[in-house]
């Protein structure tokens, strides 16, 4: 039987002598003989057999189908070493030598998480005080300053006693708090949840600061402030803070009442710090005092932690060594003339062309104090 390259040689030479144009010819007999075959020089001769070619007429293969053919039937043998084996460039990719391969050498999906939102504090300032709506930008209030209480028996016919309430008229304008933070239009698109993520972290900013303006405001473009108000009560350091607590709890019972005496206290403001000393007093076993209650409200939510019966909210915004302890639903009350609120834009700068947009919130309020001797500014320490 005569070789392919015999073949290939006599149709070549039978073509040559008819006088045949040997270029579409020769490109077609290479494609029906595997491809890659490479014609050069007056005789045509190959000088590049295909990758396949090689392998079939390599003394390798031929040795392993010797053994097969003796063998019969399947026969396991071991990797064949082929040599003198050429392949012309771009027929395969460089080899990669590695010893193990792993997942990083390879493209692989990938899944981006949402940013971890912050923990938002539990409650706020604005929580504890009677919350309202203002129609306008001022509010006009009366703030209570002193009384006297003439009530009495009276005779028949007798004239009734007249008592008095001394009250000033307070204005106050609503103050502007607000923060902003510029971000990408691609960061805006590429990350899940962004716009969640992003309105979140500015609502606390906002009503973080918030809290900071209602308990220590010095006016002007800030709220004024709670500790800033020179006729609340104070209550001096006593033993512990329990104790001291106690004693402010009593001051706001018993004052007069008409500057906020009698009043059931609603809830107390304490730092962090004070709240976490309050917690680990322990008696003369070492055994602690308070004892954290598990129970729920009504509508399923957790309680807030109490102090002789008194809500506790715990911010940072507060001094050291200072706690705010009010009959809040009449010392005070928070108006928001525009409640907070985001907007986008990339009008500012060169925003515009640098792909950049600006998320401003803001919030406009007023803090109308009406019975200041209705709050007691505890000392902790």
């Amino acid at each position: 039987m005569l070789t392919k390259a015999e073949i290939q040689a006599a149709v070549e030479k039978a073509a040559k002598d008819a006088g045949a144009d040997l270029s579409g010819f020769r490109r077609h007999l290479a494609e029906a003989l595997g491809g890659n075959v490479q014609f050069s020089g007056a005789r045509g001769a190959p000088t590049h057999r295909s990758f396949f070619d090689q392998l079939m007429t390599s003394d390798a293969f031929k040795s392993l189908e010797r053994e097969v053919s003796v063998k019969g039937g399947r026969v396991n043998v071991g990797p064949v070493t082929l040599e003198g084996i050429s392949v012309p460039k771009g027929e395969f990719r460089p080899a990669v030598l590695k010893a193990t391969l792993v997942s990083s050498d390879f493209a692989l999906a990938r899944q981006t998480l949402a940013p971890v939102e912050p923990v938002a504090r539990s409650y706020h300032m604005r929580d504890i005080l009677p919350f309202l709506g203002a129609s306008a930008v001022e509010v006009n209030y009366s703030r209570l300053t002193g009384c006297s209480n003439s009530a009495g028996g009276v005779a028949e016919t007798a004239a009734k006693p007249e008592s008095e309430i001394n009250v000033d008229a307070v204005t106050r304008a609503a103050k502007t708090i607000a923060t902003w933070i510029p971000y990408s239009r691609q960061a805006a698109m590429d990350v899940p949840a962004f716009a969640s993520f992003l309105n979140r972290v500015l609502l606390e900013f906002l009503l973080n600061e918030e809290d900071d303006q209602i308990i220590n405001g010095a006016g002007g473009n800030d709220l004024s402030g709670i500790l800033n108000d020179p006729d609340i009560q104070l209550q001096p350091f006593s033993n512990d803070i329990i104790e001291t607590v106690r004693k402010a709890i009593t001051r706001l019972q018993t004052g007069d009442p008409c500057l906020g005496g009698g009043w059931e206290p609603t809830a107390i403001a304490m730092t962090p710090a004070d709240w976490e000393a309050t917690e680990l007093i322990k008696d003369l076993d070492d055994r602690y005092l308070l004892i954290p209650s598990s129970a729920s409200v009504a509508d399923g939510g957790p309680q807030p932690p109490r102090l002789w019966r008194v809500p506790v909210v715990v911010t940072p915004a507060l001094p050291a060594g200072t706690a705010l302890l009010g009959a809040w639903d009449v010392a005070a009350q928070y108006f928001t003339y525009e409640d907070a609120l985001l907007r986008v834009s990339d009008s500012h700068s060169d925003f515009f062309v640098r792909n950049l947009v600006a998320a401003l919130v803001e919030l406009r309020s007023i803090l109308a104090i009406q019975v200041p001797a209705a709050i007691v500014q505890v000392a902790t320490a």
